[in-house]
């Protein structure tokens, strides 16, 4: 039995923080106004944050292999040509440590889109949902939203040194503290959900065992359910926001799972194993079979509903 989930893609934004008393951007990479100097930099990562946001919206939008990869290798090429213009920054009062850090960060930006989002779009438009990819989706997007987060933090690190060096005032960006939440929510959504399909995947090649009438692979399918959900770690796993609901529907349908492996599974393989069976075995299989097809589907939408709601919520402002 396939099961099928939304793939929920990142947005993958990386504003910076603006500082006290804007001045009008100039074309001339030198210059002796420290507020302006930073700004430079805070408005090519706003350059690239747009470029994120239409990848990522693309591979939501199940587009196809072609489009994805073109997409994505603007982003590479738009990144690179960020770089050249931070290159190009003079060093200010002879202190290079803001531009240098921006280069260096940015070149990480590439060479995430150019590892894990490649492998993720790819994934994306195949649009295929085994648990097998589902897994590597996740976890793709897992390690690539914790290096954008890890930059970006590294990159800030060097926006407070050069404004205390230059006696500037870091204003907050609601607009950063949206993104940041954003890119948490969906770091903890790629957690649940992995721990959920830890439990989903030996649920999966259960029934794909059932289906060859396979009794040996169906009973360590059955045995690895169980040793899954010993090693879940959902139910310690805190809420996002104030909110526990997409956690406790992960929780919910891993134990559904092993509850049937207990039970409905075990009774299956009896049957199937006996070599024997009558109407009323074959009429007894049939029904656990119907009634799980008819409780997964319901789970599955209520997974992704609360998977989007979760999104939802950490987009709001």
């Amino acid at each position: 039995m396939k099961i099928t989930l939304t793939l929920v893609t990142a947005l993958m934004l990386i504003l910076g923080t603006s500082v006290r008393g804007l001045h009008a951007q100039s074309t001339v990479f030198t210059t002796t106004d420290p507020v302006e100097y930073s700004n430079f930099v805070v408005k090519e990562q706003e350059r690239i944050a747009n470029e994120f946001l239409a990848f990522s919206n693309l591979l939501l939008s199940g587009a196809d292999t072609k489009t994805c990869e073109a997409r994505r290798q603007e982003v590479v090429r738009q990144i690179e040509l960020a770089m050249r213009r931070l290159r190009n920054m003079a060093p200010f009062k002879e202190r290079s440590g803001l531009r240098d850090e921006a280069v260096a960060v940015f070149g990480l930006y590439r060479d995430v889109h150019a590892g894990e989002f490649a492998k993720i779009a790819a994934i994306v438009a195949n649009q295929t949902s085994t648990i097998a990819q589902m897994e590597e989706y996740f976890g793709l997007q897992m390690t690539a939203e914790k290096k954008m987060r890890d930059y970006t933090n590294r990159l800030l690190a060097a926006q407070r040194a050069f404004a205390k060096e230059n006696m500037l005032t870091l204003l907050a960006n609601p607009m950063q503290e949206q993104f940041d939440r954003i890119l948490d929510g969906n770091i903890y959504n790629r957690e649940v959900t992995l721990a959920y399909l830890a439990v989903a995947k030996p649920n999966e090649a259960w029934w794909d065992a059932m289906q060859k009438n396979d009794i040996a692979a169906m009973a360590q399918a059955r045995a690895d359910i169980h040793a899954a959900f010993s090693a879940c770690k959902l139910s310690g796993m805190p809420g996002f926001l104030g909110s526990t609901e997409f956690r406790d529907v992960a929780q919910r349908m891993v134990l559904y799972y092993n509850e049937h492996a207990k039970v409905e599974y075990l009774d299956i393989e009896q049957v199937l194993g006996s070599g024997k069976a009558g109407a009323s075995d074959i009429a007894r299989v049939n029904a656990i079979i119907d009634q799980y097809n008819q409780q997964n589907q319901e789970q599955n939408e209520g997974f992704n509903a609360a998977s989007l709601a979760l999104m939802r919520k950490t987009m709001e402002k």
